[in-house]
């Protein structure tokens, strides 16, 4: 069964929320609240790369500009976090920086996942009108999501509402 998409549908934004983020960051970059060379382990630790000193390198701008030598998705090569290569020295595309980077903010405001959403509310979506633009979707979201399909045939997803997806809603 096809549903009709309407003006009420909303499509996922993928991986074109990573702009958005990057704009919401540089928010803070302005404020003052963290800056774009600083290692982002002088703000937050990050236990999942702990064993690999050379993380210790990795600043907002290399997030920014995917040069911290994480995979796109450490899920895609096993459970484990790794650099492929030094920080800052190659580009790889990467939404586990983008994630590291989106803990580190919530650390710096002082909030949680909910606490950074509500932060891109009032930071940045509400004031640019995006209404249904959500990193962890509400209702109204879920329930006018388009849904997947393949072949015809409707695709369960897989699907969090607890993250803020910094690389992914």
């Amino acid at each position: 069964e096809s549903l009709p998409v309407n003006d009420k549908t909303i499509f996922e934004g993928a991986s074109l929320s990573k702009p958005l983020f990057a704009y919401f960051v540089m928010k803070y970059v302005d404020k003052g609240v963290i800056d774009l060379d600083l290692p982002l382990y002088k703000y937050l630790p990050y236990e999942d790369i702990s064993y690999d000193e050379r993380y210790k390198k990795i600043t907002t701008r290399m997030v920014l500009s995917h040069t911290t030598g994480f995979p796109n998705w450490r899920t895609d090569y096993g459970d484990s976090l790794f650099l492929s290569f030094d920080p800052g020295s190659k580009y790889q595309y990467s939404g586990e920086g983008f994630q590291y980077l989106a803990k580190v903010l919530a650390y710096l405001l002082n909030t949680n996942d909910q606490g950074l959403e509500q932060a891109y509310q009032k930071e940045l979506a509400l004031p640019f009108g995006m209404f249904t633009t959500k990193f962890i979707q509400n209702e109204d979201n879920l329930s006018n999501k388009a849904k997947p399909y393949k072949n015809g045939h409707r695709v369960e997803e897989r699907y969090e509402n607890d993250t803020f997806g910094a690389a992914f809603s």
